[in-house]
């Protein structure tokens, strides 16, 4: 049997429109057309959501297959966008665009947020959709992730399966736009989002950011899973588990504030052996390694006042950044740190007041990523799953057999 393609496309054949699909067996969608009954008006329409109908493959004199349709009921559309809008699904269904490193994260790291967000989104019946343009990006991105390398499986294979599985269609549109207010190398998104009327998946923030301007709606994948699923971030942590060697803490809530006690304490981060604590008696956060106090930073914490915390280090030094402070608390290290950071994916206990966020990572956190995780809180953080670790994830793929 001949490969075939997951994506689910339009393409116009006059004189109307013939959705053409290579995916074999029976699938339900809805399809565009022009109505050429005898006798009929020739105007546009779009099956409403009850014209869904099963579509059945018959093979063509190319030997390609085609759809054949039944329908049913039509709607009078005057513009072809209006028509592609009406094209995805019920009333009321969210369509999600997703860019091209969300569609990869979200096809190579099971874990990542934007997979989590792909999930919740179609447990809530959204259409998952890509452009054209969109699928050429992320090619290119998983192309150069294997540069060099002597593939043992094509990885490209891992995005198709995952587009199949989540039911991701295809649009068709342009590259630029000559009255667009975005940069030129997201014009296409913007494009695309306009004629399906779908609202964007990115981590990009200035695209984010960008397209909220032009009244279009996008969202980041932490910002839809705090949305669909809000209880998940607040009792544990998110990403990969830190070694003695090498990692990275980031927290982002808003404490209580101190009730006067002696000795009172704060405590987002506490393991056996390791705890990240503020003493309101002494104003001071504290990193304490088996007992031993690794860093004391003089902080004025303010009740109600917005917490945001990151802590990172390497086997020879550890460096505290708190919110507001451009410049990090930093102490070498004699040796690596000797914690087991096995139970590393619960909050600790004591900590009273709003978590928004806690994140862990098997790396550093270096002064752009702190500075990137500050400027659009509270959904942009240090992302675990980012970019670099698809590319990981990526390469693995490719030299499996």
């Amino acid at each position: 049997m001949a490969a075939v393609s997951p994506f689910l496309t339009f393409a116009q054949r006059a004189p109307k429109f013939m959705p053409t699909c290579s995916v074999g067996g029976e699938r339900k969608f809805a399809a565009l057309g022009t109505n050429n009954r005898e006798g009929e008006s020739r105007r546009p329409w779009a099956l409403s959501p009850r014209s869904i109908v099963r579509t059945k493959l018959s093979p063509t004199s190319s030997g390609a297959p085609m759809l054949m349709l039944a329908f049913t009921q039509v709607y009078h559309l005057d513009e072809r966008s209006k028509m592609l809008s009406q094209t995805w699904g019920p009333r009321r269904q969210m369509n999600l665009l997703l860019d091209a490193n969300s569609l990869v994260n979200a096809a190579f790291l099971e874990r990542s947020w934007s997979r989590r967000a792909v999930d919740l989104a179609r447990a809530r019946k959204a259409q998952l959709l890509v452009s054209n343009v969109i699928l050429d990006e992320a090619r290119c991105t998983v192309r150069s992730a294997t540069s060099g390398m002597i593939e043992q499986r094509d990885p490209w294979q891992a995005v198709e399966t995952f587009c199949v599985a989540y039911a991701v269609a295809t649009i068709f549109c342009g590259v630029h736009s000559s009255t667009s207010a975005i940069h030129r190398h997201d014009q296409h998104i913007e494009l695309a989002a306009r004629q399906v009327s779908a609202k964007t998946l990115t981590n990009d923030i200035e695209l984010a950011r960008a397209l909220k301007k032009t009244e279009l709606p996008a969202c980041y994948p932490l910002e839809l899973v705090s949305e669909y699923e809000p209880g998940s971030l607040r009792t544990r942590f998110f990403g990969e588990r830190p070694t003695s060697n090498c990692g990275s803490l980031f927290f982002r809530g808003r404490p209580n504030g101190g009730s006067g006690q002696p000795d009172e304490i704060l405590e987002p981060f506490s393991w056996p052996g390791f705890s990240v604590c503020y003493s309101y008696p002494a104003a001071e956060w504290r990193v304490i390694v088996n007992r031993k106090h690794i860093i004391s930073a003089p902080h004025q914490l303010e009740r109600g006042e917005n917490l945001e915390l990151g802590l990172s280090w390497t086997s020879s030094t550890m460096a505290l950044r708190l919110g507001g402070n451009p410049h990090p608390f930093v102490e070498n290290l004699a040796s690596p740190i000797d914690v087991d950071f096995r139970q590393a994916f619960q909050l600790a206990a004591k900590y009273m007041g709003t978590i928004f966020l806690a994140t862990m990572d098997n790396r550093t956190l270096g002064k752009g990523i702190w500075r990137k995780s500050l400027s659009d809180p509270p959904y942009s953080s240090p992302n675990p799953y980012d970019i670099d670790r698809a590319r990981e994830a990526i390469r693995l793929f490719a030299s499996s057999k």
